[in-house]
């Protein structure tokens, strides 16, 4: 049996977003708790073709966020 997907790679359609934050496309998705992460618990990360953002503490609600308040998050942590 192989082993199961890595949840990085893996995003699932539903979880995902893509705003465009500061004329920058983010796509932006939860990752579950990970077993090396001391803070252990989900994450919403930001990803853009420069960089990544992890943002611990979030909404449940942030699909329905606008892009200026999705950057809010990142931005005040």
């Amino acid at each position: 049996m192989p082993p199961p997907p890595d949840p990085e790679v893996t995003r699932p359609n539903t979880l995902t977003r893509a705003v465009f934050i500061d004329g920058v496309l983010w796509t932006i998705y939860e990752r579950p708790p990970q077993n090396f992460d001391r803070d252990a618990g989900p994450s919403l990360i930001f990803e853009s073709d420069a960089m990544v953002r992890r943002v611990k503490h979030y909404p449940a609600d942030w699909r329905e966020l606008s892009g200026t308040a999705l950057a809010a998050l990142w931005r005040t942590t």
